[in-house]
């Protein structure tokens, strides 16, 4: 087994032992971000004060705390069980700066999944990547190299449409943002969670290589953020200049 298909195995592995009930992050957050904001919500979750909490919540929108102060106030928010915290924290999300609004929005998610998981009695598992999601799908950004680094035909486009189309309701998955450039052409795709997104896009791969053999199969999948032109230019030339080598 080499290194690619062990990843993928750990990565199955993960999303089958998730419950029928989780709620996915829909906001597109650097994955540093929400690191440091689980970490500051773990840590803050020891001899928390809920009274002097709730007395201060007021701060968040004044000038009289700093936004490290702001960031330490809305994770205490988020780990208390109170319609009011949450509506606290939804107030301050809808007004929040640029600074500070995608940690609002963390707290704001965190916040959401404890109310639920009081209300229905239920433990909720917490679902977020980089690139977000929807409902119950992931999304991934997906880059489909051609064998080689020239433009794409407009037959090799439609054959690409087409396959897209025919493939992805199948398996309840929508495709977003489909570009082409010279050598490799990128989407997004947003994947149900408990689908075999290895078998999607294999099979995607597959059918488009019926028409010409003409997608390499090492394609690029990640949900931790989108590549620029400029990235995926320089991975696929060394990519290239190794196999040269080799």
């Amino acid at each position: 087994m080499d290194k690619k298909d062990d990843i993928y195995n750990k990565i199955r592995e993960a999303l089958s032992q998730i419950p029928e009930k989780f709620c996915v992050l829909e906001d597109q957050i650097n994955i540093e971000l929400q690191m440091q904001y689980f970490r500051y919500s773990k840590r803050l979750k020891n001899n928390v004060d809920t009274d002097k909490i709730m007395n201060n919540k007021e701060l968040l929108f004044t000038e009289e705390i700093s936004p490290k102060e702001k960031k330490i106030l809305l994770a205490k928010l988020a780990g208390i069980d109170s319609v009011e915290a949450f509506r606290t924290i939804e107030r301050y999300c809808n007004q929040a700066d640029s600074e500070l609004k995608e940690w609002a929005i963390l707290a704001l998610q965190e916040s959401r999944m404890i109310l639920q998981n009081s209300l229905l009695g239920e433990d909720q598992v917490f679902i977020s990547t980089g690139l977000g999601g929807r409902g119950n799908k992931l999304r991934y950004f997906i880059v489909l190299p051609k064998k080689e680094l020239t433009e794409f035909t407009p037959v090799q486009e439609k054959v690409i449409r087409n396959e897209i189309d025919f493939t992805f309701p199948k398996h309840e998955t929508e495709l977003e943002n489909l570009k082409f450039f010279k050598g490799f052409a990128t989407f997004t795709a947003l994947v149900p969670i408990q689908c075999d997104f290895q078998v999607i896009f294999n099979n995607l791969l597959q059918d488009c290589n019926e028409f010409g053999n003409f997608i390499d199969e090492d394609i690029i999948i990640t949900n931790v953020r989108y590549l620029s032109e400029e990235e995926i230019r320089v991975f696929l030339e060394q990519k290239s200049s190794n196999e040269e080598k080799n």
